[in-house]
């Protein structure tokens, strides 16, 4: 049984608290509600006024107080049932969801969302990141997140392939093997108490956005050039091996690293790039599988429609194989 989500296709959802909903990103929202014809809107309601209130916003900014769905507060089984009904999930900004975007994508829920430069703008494009999929619905500018979102609603064979590598992807990613992220972070917590024991009172802890490549950068922040790499600034992604070094007292120019942390940089060095490969490789054959699945049909006139839709994943999959071979040569140097 399905409950609390409206009839019909595409429904568009922000389970956030509302308050979460500033203006702007609620008039985008409803530029995508205005060019989806049939498209709902549904959204979270914890007080009795939020519903009247976010209604009478939609009715200011030209849409049907009725496609506006008022959300309640479910238990979890049924919260999570709910996300599997709807078609994509709207991010807030600049606060993003945070433990709703995490149960979204469990239930396989495709994220639309616009990182900032505050951490809590970027959490759902970090956990987008963890899957491998930020290339899909990251986007950069609020005119970007209208467009896709538009995109997403009326093509419903772009949503299909959004959503299948989504699916895909949480077999392979280690956002939802807690228990390997779970021995990553008991590894931590040991680092740093030894340092304490040792008397090192202040740290610096290194981390990289794992597949940072496929998330889009905000256009005021710096690109990342291209030469760096984890061993020349001893980063590792999380829950990866962190590489963990004291920030204080500053080591001295003049003095060498030892051997063991030179080990320790290279191996965590190697570390990255084999799992960069591995992901890479994975994304490029779920696409070429995703590609051929389509290309199964003996219908012309189908044929033809598939053939125009198919040129997005052949893009796909050379992008994917051009990072791979990046992350071969990296490898092979570290």
């Amino acid at each position: 049984e399905v409950v609390d989500v409206p009839a019909g296709w595409p429904v568009f959802t922000s389970l956030n608290h509302p308050r979460k909903m500033k203006p702007m990103r609620f008039s985008s929202c409803m530029e995508i509600l205005r060019a989806v014809a049939g498209s709902k809107f549904s959204i979270l309601s914890r007080h009795s006024s939020t519903g009247e209130n976010l209604r009478r916003e939609a009715k200011k900014r030209g849409i049907d107080p009725s496609r506006i769905h008022i959300a309640k507060v479910l238990n979890k089984k049924f919260h999570i049932r709910r996300f599997k009904a709807s078609t994509l999930f709207l991010d807030t900004f600049p606060y993003g969801a945070h433990t709703t975007a995490t149960e979204a994508l469990y239930a396989g829920l495709p994220i639309l969302s616009r990182p900032g430069e505050s951490f809590a703008s970027r959490v759902v494009a970090s956990l987008l990141g963890s899957l491998g999929t930020g290339g899909d619905t990251c986007v950069r500018t609020e005119e970007e997140f209208v467009e896709l979102g538009i995109v997403l609603g009326k093509n419903q064979r772009r949503w299909n392939m959004t959503r299948a590598r989504l699916i895909s992807s949480k077999s392979t990613s280690p956002l939802f093997r807690e228990g390997e992220w779970l021995r990553h972070f008991e590894r931590l917590l040991k680092i740093l108490w030894e340092l304490e024991e040792a008397g090192v009172k202040h740290v610096k802890i290194h981390f990289d956005e794992p597949s940072s490549s496929s998330l889009p950068r905000s256009p005021s922040s710096p690109a990342r050039s291209s030469s760096s790499s984890p061993s020349a600034s001893s980063a590792v992604p999380f829950p990866s091996s962190p590489v963990v070094s004291p920030s204080s007292p500053s080591p001295s120019p003049s003095s060498p690293p030892s051997l063991a942390q030179e080990a320790a940089d290279s191996s965590a060095s190697a570390h990255f790039y084999r799992k960069q490969l591995d992901e890479e490789l994975g994304a490029a054959k779920r696409t070429l599988d995703l590609l051929n699945a389509e290309l199964q049909t003996e219908d012309a006139d189908q044929l033809g429609k598939l053939l125009s839709s198919s040129l997005d994943l052949v893009d796909e999959i050379q992008t994917r194989l051009l990072r791979a071979q990046h992350a071969w040569k990296q490898l092979g140097r570290s």
